[in-house]
């Protein structure tokens, strides 16, 4: 049973020929990513978070200078 409920923006890709693909490590492929050089600020972080971060970041217009890296366990 799942505590948590996946988060609305949460999609699954399969990337595998069984079906599931595991990723230690989830980089982003927006702004930041395009022009590292413009990075000011690298966060690392896990789960839902991701998202609430991405909208605050969007909501400042702040892309293409904060980059947001998933750790997953």
């Amino acid at each position: 049973m799942c505590i948590y409920p996946a988060h609305p923006v949460c999609l699954s890709v399969s990337r595998s020929p069984l079906g599931t693909e595991f990723l230690r490590g989830i980089v982003e492929d927006g702004p930041a990513a395009q022009k590292p050089e413009e990075v000011k600020r690298l966060l690392f972080c896990t789960g839902k978070v991701y998202y609430e971060l991405a909208k605050e970041r969007k909501s400042r217009s702040l892309e293409a200078e904060v980059a947001i890296t998933r750790l997953e366990q």
